[in-house]
């Protein structure tokens, strides 16, 4: 018989909890609702940059074929995504949003329907946090902790998950509360010192937020649950759920990594996903063959349309 381990259920944000990215209405904020003048401008400057450093970057795709050679270059986007950041400050993209308007913004983004959600997320989410211990984190290189924490409590609102949608934790990127519009900076740079930071930005960097989620104690009661006294920690069951290349090192990390797509052969991010993990040798399938925790293997995945299917699987635990 395994061993009990609490369920520890990890997602990222947008186009996998959402059902579309919520970036162009984050950037708009301090316009809304109409879209930011500057926004058409950042979109094309980033993928400028990005381009540039595709072209330079070595090796290409077509000979990155294992795991180690692709999270090498995920995690050499950090200096795009840094310089991404730093426009977005300098335009002031955020000037004058403040923590309320974040609120008030995610609220009506809800009631509008501009968001929504995936389909079973309220299933999946409500039923690991009923569990014993379970826990559940969104872990997103996108923006913002209170938009994200926001638009849960909107979309549960008069459900029995709003009792408990408080208890999900979120690692992501915020903009300062004090109307500077100015972005915070999550993690010490190693290396650089205590004055060089840098936000969630790649793939390495929602890994490092995943150990750091999965390596949170849990209480004594938890310890001992099995008897053991309170000596070893617990370590939990963890689902992570993504849908874009940016999350191939924490679904590799986890027990049990899924992907989101809208087909079985998804588009965009989903796509490129599917297509880095034919590349590099990684086997993705349906969750509906998944056939219990003996199944965890670094070399496979599961992938699934919506949340539901997820819940359904037996992933969970």
């Amino acid at each position: 018989m395994l061993p009990w381990r609490p369920t520890l259920l990890l997602l990222d944000w947008d186009s996998t909890l959402t059902a579309t990215s919520t970036l162009p209405l984050l950037a708009s904020l301090s316009t809304f609702p109409l879209p930011h003048p500057s926004l058409a401008a950042l979109t094309a400057a980033y993928n400028t940059a990005l381009n540039t450093h595709n072209t330079a970057y070595t090796p290409l795709p077509h000979r990155r074929t294992s795991i180690p050679q692709e999270l090498a270059y995920l995690d050499s986007l950090s200096c795009v995504e840094r310089q991404s950041v730093e426009r977005v400050e300098r335009e002031g993209v955020f000037k004058g949003v403040t923590g309320e308007v974040v609120r008030r913004g995610a609220r009506e983004c809800v009631g509008e329907g501009w968001v929504r959600l995936r389909r079973g997320w309220e299933g999946a989410v409500g039923e690991v946090l009923r569990r014993e211990f379970g826990r559940v984190g969104v872990i997103s290189v996108a923006w913002s902790r209170g938009f994200i924490q926001s638009t849960l409590e909107a979309a549960c609102e008069g459900s029995e998950l709003c009792e408990r949608v408080g208890d999900v934790r979120v690692m992501a990127n915020e903009i300062l509360g004090d109307g500077s519009g100015m972005l915070d900076r999550y993690f010490e740079e190693e290396g650089e010192g205590s004055r060089r930071r840098r936000g969630l930005w790649t793939a390495g960097d929602k890994l490092r937020g995943m150990r750091e989620l999965v390596g949170e104690r849990f209480s004594r009661e938890c310890r001992e649950r099995d008897g053991d006294g309170g000596s070893e920690e617990v370590k939990p069951w963890t689902v992570y759920v993504g849908d874009s290349p940016t999350d191939l090192a924490c679904l590799l990390e986890a027990d049990v990594g899924v992907c989101v797509r809208d087909d079985g052969e998804g588009s965009g991010e989903q796509k490129a996903l599917r297509e880095t993990l034919e590349r590099v040798g990684v086997e993705c399938k349906h969750v509906r063959g998944f056939v219990g925790k003996r199944e965890r293997g670094g070399s496979r995945l599961w992938w699934a349309g919506d949340f539901e299917e997820v819940r359904v699987s037996g992933v969970l635990g």
